[in-house]
């Protein structure tokens, strides 16, 4: 937790608020009136630090050596100047993972790449080599300089809540490890295969190839260029085989890449605060850029940061409007943060394929975060008209949400106390799906396993259950033994990075008398003795005829029937007992179908008959079974959110009607359209005990 240490939050306390502010393209790339302007209009809101995207280039290389000025640094120079007027503080967006994606469309200066990586066809292409200390050293210099020779006096300030000073950085972003096709790349790759499969002979039987020796093998074989066949089926395959050890080669040299520059920034900064952005896309809702495919995996980075982060938006993987997406991602950063105070990541001005807060306020979107666990926040972006982040473009209303809110947060965070975790759900994270997943090659798939978890992260969270997302490395029979339901959602190549130790923690919790959901393509099923068979598309009966969308329908045996399909009785939903637990398996995958904003109609073959989608039925068979069966929740209320504090209650209404709240309460913390009771569409209110 930070509060902010500068003038304009002087007699206030105040979190620590960033807003990303870029002079890329015009009018702020020359315009210094209309600079000055942006500085004071965001000071006016609430905001109290601003990002300059500060990259390593040779343009900054350059002014950091001989002191020469770039239009672009001298504009920069003039940015810290205004923030500093305005009583503001500087913090930088200082790397990237290939100096810059605008490169060379808008940017006059290249990126500071001391030794690229070579491409398949022998040339270099623009990437670093993420395992090159001299390439590392470089940027500790970079962010180094960029506070010491550019920021000054006018470097971001604030302390913690111990009362230690801090200076928050944004530090390195959108990370990305490239391989290089020549004797170093190779030699690399060689080394890490050698220690996974420490003989030729075990890497030859995995891979069903016949090398004699490490040495000889081929990179090129080695890194296959991935097709859309590959990923027709999740069985494994030579080249998905290979694959997945090139994205696992990717994640060890990243979080080696990491310790190393994390602790070589410290050392020169030893005050800095790293909150990393580690994408300006989401995270795991990605519904543009591909950021699993960088070789990231936010829990093993973690280690290394003060709060690993990342930018989210109120969209699902489908681009579609989804107010639950920010709580929901917030809750991966949260499992990531491992008892640290997160600092969440919040994508204004986003147009790229919907006005997205057209149908979700910043404001609700920014109470979610705090409820979420959020202490601080980070925000894109006033003008950055490549990725959509025109938040300086907005009209006056939609500023003043954002006003609103972030007046809200900085005064609830003083008397909320801490966010009370009930440890009611936890919902297995699909990180086998999340490392080898593809969008452009297999979007169906890639799109209906990111929903999936995110609809079953709604469903309860409107059963008022805010559930954990637990990585792998987080699992064991101690952690589950804390929780009453585990939610295995769709994870289609589970096979590929199957974990023993996880399968033997669910196993051990179901025998101790835990309840699992498992949705029909987690590909566990096998671990709790039940038969999982594929099944036509087909419409089922639970209580009402259910007719649904789903990429592969599963039926079971060796379970007591719930739910029936209509074509040929066979099992769609079903229960076993575990030992002293249950296991419910379910034909669809129930989280993708609850949170899906398109409908299947009755299917021709069924006539008349009244078939609905899954939420359009009395109740869904997991509200009946959290409710009646499990006892964790009294009711559902679809679109409400609920989380609770030490001190009260947060309830935040992402629907379009009046709320009527059922809660006792002494006094009521809201920023706008709460009266007598009744809270207003996309209206959020804190409910104080005290």
């Amino acid at each position: 937790m930070l509060y902010s240490k500068e003038k304009c939050t002087e007699g206030k306390v105040r979190p620590h608020f960033s807003l990303w502010f870029g002079n890329f393209f015009e009018p702020y790339h020359s315009s210094r009136e209309l600079v000055s302007e942006g500085m004071r209009e965001i000071a006016e809101m609430g905001f109290n630090s601003i990002i300059l995207d500060s990259k390593l280039w040779e343009d900054f290389t350059d002014f950091f050596k001989t002191g020469n000025e770039s239009e672009y640094v001298a504009m920069q120079r003039f940015m810290v100047e205004e923030c500093a007027k305005n009583g503001m503080g500087i913090n930088f967006l200082t790397l990237f993972y290939n100096g810059d994606n605008l490169y060379p469309h808008i940017r006059d200066s290249k990126p500071d790449i001391l030794n690229p990586v070579i491409d398949r066809d022998g040339k270099p292409f623009r990437g670093y080599r993420h395992w090159d200390k001299a390439q590392t050293a470089a940027m500790i210099e970079h962010n180094v300089n960029l506070y010491e020779k550019l920021a000054g006096n006018a470097a971001a300030k604030a302390v913690n809540e111990n009362g230690e000073e801090k200076t928050p950085c944004y530090f390195y972003h959108s990370p990305a490890v490239m391989p290089s096709f020549d004797d170093d790349g190779k030699r690399v790759y060689t080394d890490w295969l050698k220690e996974k499969y420490q003989t030729v002979e075990k890497l030859n039987e995995e891979y069903g190839i016949n090398a004699s020796s490490f040495e000889e093998l081929d990179m090129k074989e080695l890194w296959p260029v991935m097709t859309a066949e590959d990923y027709r089926k999740t069985e494994k395959t030579q080249r998905m085989i290979m694959h997945r050890d090139n994205m696992l080669f990717r994640q060890d040299i990243l979080e080696e890449f990491y310790k190393e520059l994390c602790e070589g920034v410290r050392e020169r900064i030893p005050n800095i605060f790293l909150y990393d952005c580690l994408s300006q896309w989401k995270y795991f809702l990605t519904d543009w850029v591909e950021i699993s495919e960088r070789g990231l995996d936010l829990w093993r980075l973690a280690k290394y940061l003060d709060s690993p982060s990342f930018y989210t938006l109120p969209a699902d993987a489908y681009g579609e409007a989804n107010a639950y997406a920010v709580s929901f991602e917030n809750a991966i950063l949260r499992s990531a943060c491992n008892g640290k105070d997160p600092v969440s990541g919040l994508f204004l001005g986003r147009y790229l394929y919907n006005d997205i807060y057209g149908y979700v306020t910043p404001g609700e979107s920014i109470a979610s975060c705090f409820g979420a666990g959020a202490t601080d926040m980070f925000f894109y972006g006033y003008s950055g008209l490549d990725d959509g982040g025109n938040f300086g473009k907005w009209d006056k209303n939609r500023k003043l949400s954002v006003k609103k809110a972030l007046d809200w947060f900085a005064k609830v965070r003083e008397i909320s106390g801490k966010r009370i975790n009930s440890k009611k759900a936890a919902i297995i994270f699909p990180y086998a799906s999340f490392t080898m997943e593809n969008r452009r090659l297999n979007d169906e798939l890639y799109r209906h396993s990111r929903n999936d978890l995110l609809g079953h992260y709604q469903q309860l969270a409107d059963l008022g259950i805010n559930a954990d997302i637990l990585d792998r490395s987080q699992v064991s029979e101690a952690a589950l033994s804390q929780y009453s339901l585990v939610v295995l959602p769709c994870d289609p190549w589970y096979s590929h990075l199957s974990d023993a130790s996880l399968e033997k923690a669910l196993v051990n919790y179901a025998n101790g008398g835990g309840t699992v959901i498992a949705g029909a393509g987690c590909g566990l099923h096998h671990i709790f003795g039940i038969n999982a068979l594929e099944h036509k598309s087909d419409s089922f009966v639970f209580e009402e005829e259910v007719t649904e969308f789903c990429c592969k329908f599963m039926s079971f045996e060796d379970v007591e029937n719930i739910a029936s399909y209509c074509s040929d009785g066979l099992t769609a939903i079903g229960v076993k007992q575990v030992g002293k637990g249950r296991v419910y398996v379910s034909g669809i995958d129930f989280g993708r179908c609850y949170c899906e904003k398109v409908q299947k109609p009755v299917p021709v073959a069924y006539g008349r008959q009244a078939q609905y989608p899954l939420t359009m039925i009395r109740r869904t068979p997991v509200e009946k079974w959290v409710i009646e069966e499990l006892g964790l929740a009294e009711k559902s209320v679809r679109g409400i959110e609920r989380i609770e504090f030490e001190n009260g209650l947060l309830v935040i209404n992402h629907t379009p009607y009046d709320y009527e709240i059922d809660t006792n309460y002494v006094k009521a913390y809201a920023a706008e359209g709460f009266n007598n009771g009744v809270l207003g569409p996309h209206k959020y209110v804190f409910l104080s005990k005290k």
